[in-house]
């Protein structure tokens, strides 16, 4: 076992050691086998790293059903079932909330989709983690206590926000990858002045639709966007994204 990352500074809470191998920023179990090699880690200690993975186990037995990547029908057939059955909670609540509702494609023709239920806070805090393991792992900068991370699943409307507002900024930094037969997707930018102020926009499984509606897609969303920085730099923000 690699002894890589033992005794640095925990990348997520900053006040302990990490264990020896690390954290993998995006979980392995988002990925099939084969796409599992040499995906990125950071330093983590065993706290966050337990409480990091509540999130990954419950969002990677649900993502998939969404999912639109190459990998994807393979990644539902394979991995989800025996996840489910080791937790029938969840299988249970999952067969009893899945509905089929009406939808537009991205060309404009109606469909009839299955649609499952997921809790969206926990899909949001999980990127909260996933943005200061990527400006650490990026630009060595750690996201401390000091700064606010805003993560949202955003509309036609947020992207054209996060695009014209903050991807559009001078900025110091830029980066963009893809791992995996697009299983991720994400660009980030870190600003001139701060080192935490940084800015995100991910894309999973090929662009999972979320929805806080079965009505006709409303608020329906793609990707997630996510900023981080001092609280007078984010709030702002997130008072116009939450009008």
């Amino acid at each position: 076992m690699s002894k890589k990352y033992k005794g640095e500074t925990c990348v997520y809470c900053q006040e302990r050691p990490s264990i020896s191998q690390g954290d993998h920023v995006f979980s392995r179990e988002l990925f099939l086998d084969p796409e599992r090699a040499n995906l990125i880690k950071v330093p983590c200690c065993d706290a966050c790293n337990n409480e990091k993975s509540k999130y990954e186990h419950y969002l990677t037995s649900l993502l998939p059903f969404g999912g639109r990547h190459e990998d994807a029908k393979n990644n539902l057939g394979l991995l989800v079932p025996p996840r489910l059955d080791k937790n029938l909670k969840l299988k249970k609540e999952l067969k009893a909330g899945m509905k089929y509702a009406w939808n537009e494609d991205d060309d404009g023709n109606t469909m009839k989709n299955l649609t499952v239920p997921i809790d969206g806070n926990r899909y949001m805090e999980l990127f909260k983690y996933i943005v200061k393991a990527l400006a650490w792992y990026h630009w060595g900068t750690f996201i401390t206590k000091d700064s606010v991370i805003f993560t949202t699943a955003l509309t036609k409307f947020g992207e054209e926000m996060f695009n014209q507002h903050l991807f559009s900024l001078r900025s110091k930094n830029a980066v963009s990858e893809v791992i995996g037969k697009n299983t991720i997707k994400y660009s980030g930018v870190q600003a001139v002045d701060d080192n935490e102020i940084t800015v995100w926009n991910f894309e999973m499984y090929g662009g999972i639709v979320v929805s806080s509606s079965l009505k006709e897609g409303f608020h329906k969303s793609s990707s997630v966007g996510a900023i981080s920085g001092p609280p007078s730099v984010v709030n702002p923000f997130i008072e116009l994204c939450c009008k």
